[in-house]
């Protein structure tokens, strides 16, 4: 992979990990001669000494402007998140497969916070490692054949494990060779705890696998082609930048390697960020496309400029059942633009008398400082009842921002909900609610007394009993009304 995505993944893959602020700078600055040695370096060959010397030029705060900041409460983001906490230690059940086989994947998840994580979603990609030139694997990683969610809502107790396993369906014109699937897991459809989904390059855990018995080729994009209006896309590096109006053509090429003509549906989808969530979706179109015998066409699709400072793109090219992507990100500058980052408890339960902390990250998005903002946690029971409520106002930069609050609960509580809202100029602009459910976290720290109505099936079960109890009362007292007439 590219090594200045590796170097950034191995040293500082938790500050840069949302702030394209940060990348805006590694992008247009110049570096000095011998800084840009080490940046070329094998990463796992620095000395302690190289490190030091490279990591305060990658720091997001100091690649931006010096700005005033009214940041009342402010710590460091990752003295409580961690990028990476969250690992997804899955591997196939067979080294070696064939087309329009089911291949089988088991495994541990593993949390390795001192708090649960909870909304919780694997999602994987799926690689054919084709044989390139090692720049142009460095520059762009190998040709994404799938992606989708593995599994979702799940919750992971502090420091616990819980096992995974799924199947992917090898397709039918699948071609042979060796393949990869890289791992990522994030919170509530929005928050990255390991690798980020948008990339190719920032991944979680991997494994390898072998499609043998394949004789065929199929229609796939190549990635190494792609420009985004007169500028080279590349995968594994910083995204390019565009001003905040401006129509953005990507332009990609779609090569069928067949002896024959073919024809291929091909979809973009624009989104704002990320695809996790379906609503952040702003366009959609889908064309189908014929090939002659082995040629290359070249398609294009203009993205209409959107209200969000990052634009994903992402084309798929299906034939037969062989998918062909690509995942094109771009930024727009001059768009205020602020984001909450892994809002969570550190302490669970909540027990009555015991301090506890709560916590969030938040972080403008291309630009160095967003004023007028408002960031309220609320914690809530199972009724509704507020049991605390903590809120920041004030300015939010492209560093990412630590916010913490601690309080001493007057009930113990292994059931309630977080509440995250961010409002900027007194418009709200995100909203998370994210359950705390002790029997699906870990069923032991669930209230002695509580541990048979933890659950709503216990409690639609209390309330079926109390009204069949109510009737059956009235029914009787009306039936002595009735004997009590009639011996009159």
């Amino acid at each position: 992979m590219h090594r200045l995505s590796s170097l950034l993944v191995a040293l500082l893959v938790g500050v840069i990990l949302i702030s394209t602020a940060g990348m805006a700078l590694a992008q247009s600055t110049e570096w000095p001669a011998d800084i840009q040695a080490l940046l070329d370096k094998d990463p796992t060959t620095l000395t302690d000494e190289e490190k030091a010397k490279i990591l305060p030029l990658l720091q997001p705060s100091l690649a931006q402007p010096t700005v005033e900041a009214n940041t009342p409460g402010a710590i460091n983001c990752f003295d409580h998140y961690r990028f990476g906490s969250v690992q997804v230690d899955v591997s196939p059940t067979l080294g070696s497969t064939v087309p329009g086989a089911t291949l089988g994947f088991v495994g541990t998840l593993k949390n390795d916070n001192d708090y649960p994580v909870v909304a919780g979603q694997v999602y994987a990609k799926i690689f054919l490692k084709k044989e390139q030139s090692d720049d142009l694997t460095h520059q762009n990683g190998y040709s994404l054949v799938d992606q989708f969610v593995v599994k979702s809502d799940l919750s992971l107790p502090a420091k616990g494990e819980q096992d995974l396993s799924f199947t992917w369906m090898v397709p039918t014109a699948a071609v042979a060779g060796e393949y990869q699937i890289a791992f990522y897991f994030n919170s509530a459809e929005r928050y990255n705890l390991l690798g980020l989904s948008f990339t190719d390059d920032v991944t979680g855990n991997t494994a390898d696998f072998t499609v043998a018995g394949a004789t065929g080729t199929t229609v796939t994009f190549d990635k190494n082609t792609v420009m985004l209006n007169d500028k080279e896309h590349r995968f594994a590096a910083f995204p390019l930048h565009f001003t905040k109006d401006e129509p953005v053509t990507a332009g990609v090429k779609l090569v069928n390697p067949k002896d024959e003509p073919v024809v291929a549906a091909v979809t973009w989808k624009l989104y704002a960020w990320d695809s996790l969530r379906e609503e952040t979706r702003e366009d959609i179109y889908q064309e189908v496309v014929a090939l002659k015998a082995k040629e290359t066409k070249s398609l294009s699709y203009v993205a209409k400029p959107i209200d969000a400072s990052v634009s994903y793109l992402i084309v798929e090219a299906k034939y037969q059942d062989t998918k062909s992507l690509l995942d094109i990100r771009f930024v727009r500058d001059g768009i205020d633009e602020t984001r909450i980052n892994f809002p969570s408890i550190e302490t669970y339960p909540l027990k009555a008398g015991e301090e506890a902390t709560l916590f969030s990250c938040v972080h403008s998005t291309n630009q160095p400082v967003v004023k007028d903002n408002l960031l309220s946690l609320t914690l809530r029971d199972e009724e509704g009842n507020v049991i605390h409520t903590y809120q920041y106002q004030g300015d939010i930069t492209g560093a990412m921002m630590g916010l913490v609050d601690t309080f001493t609960p007057e009930k113990t509580y292994a059931n309630f909900t977080l509440t995250a809202t961010l409002e900027r100029g007194g418009k709200m602009i995100e909203e998370v609610v994210q359950k705390y459910d002790c029997q699906a976290i870990n069923a032991s720290l669930c209230p002695k007394s509580d541990t048979v109505l933890t659950t709503g099936v216990g409690k639609d079960m209390l309330k079926m009993i109390g009204t069949i109890i109510i009737v059956g009362l009235t029914m009787l007292g009306f039936v002595l009304i009735v004997l009590k007439n009639r011996k009159r």
